[in-house]
């Protein structure tokens, strides 16, 4: 019967440490990807619903004037789908709802808007490695889209 070698005691252990280190490092680093996801997937759903306020802000006095038929297609104000939006965003911003929210560009053409936003993903694992946060943007577009009556 082989007599057990002395060099080998406690290997067994080393191996253990390094697979639950090895372990623990990939539940952070999946926790930390699904935050940033799921971070996008609030700043995209915040675009859409700030770009679907922008496009209410038709131009009023050229609708009036040529109605929504007549002359062409109904128009943005650019102003005043700008300031819809940053309306709409102010409470979201001021609430800090998302980590250092902003908008980025609100483009403004003849029959839709643009929004694009940015703010900072926290990541709690990868604050243990000194990343404290990654920037995350989504953009949305809306665009006036009037039919005739039928």
């Amino acid at each position: 019967m082989p007599t057990p070698l002395l060099g080998d005691r406690g290997s067994l252990l080393l191996l253990q440490v390094l697979m639950v280190t090895v372990l623990v490092a990939a539940v952070g680093v999946v926790a930390d990807v699904g935050r940033v996801i799921g971070e996008r997937q609030q700043l995209a759903a915040t675009a859409d619903q700030a770009a679907i306020a922008g496009a209410q802000a038709i131009d009023l006095g050229d609708y009036y004037l040529r109605g929504a038929q007549g002359g062409g297609a109904v128009r943005l104000h650019p102003d005043s789908a700008r300031a819809a939006v940053h309306r709409f965003l102010a409470p979201a911003i001021s609430a800090g709802q998302q980590q250092d929210l902003r908008i980025a560009e609100v483009e403004v053409v003849a029959d839709g808007l643009a929004v694009r936003l940015q703010c900072q993903a926290a990541l709690p694992f990868g604050s243990l490695l000194g990343i404290r946060s990654v920037p995350v943007s989504a953009s949305a577009t809306a665009r006036l889209d009037v039919q005739p009556p039928a």
